[in-house]
């Protein structure tokens, strides 16, 4: 979706609306991804301690990403280009994974 975009690749509507829409769901499932005790989990896990330490943030960020996925369905359910309104929904998407990755994934 990411080339779509920029112009880098077709914008294939019925690909890209199934993309957005796995988005969607795959989102849903981060809610439980995270729980309390999986802090003490595998050492070998990328996500850093901050998760739990600054858990309201990490759960705003979660919010905004499951809102903005559901927006960028929505977008691409109706948009059969790669219009403004589907780049400013991935775009929106786009922030969402790198602030929260930025923020609580180990490099």
């Amino acid at each position: 979706m990411g080339d779509a975009a920029q112009g880098k690749a077709e914008y294939n509507p019925a690909d890209i609306q199934k993309r957005a829409n796995r988005i969607v769901v795959l989102s849903e499932f981060l809610d439980s991804a995270f729980p309390e005790a999986s802090n003490l989990g595998e050492p070998d896990t990328k996500a850093k301690a901050d998760i739990w330490t600054n858990k309201a943030d990490f759960d705003k960020k979660l919010k905004d990403f499951q809102e903005h996925a559901a927006a960028l369905a929505k977008v691409t359910a109706t948009e059969k280009t790669a219009s403004d309104a589907f780049k400013e929904a991935f775009g929106n998407l786009a922030k969402d994974c790198k602030g929260c990755h930025e923020s609580y994934k180990a490099k």
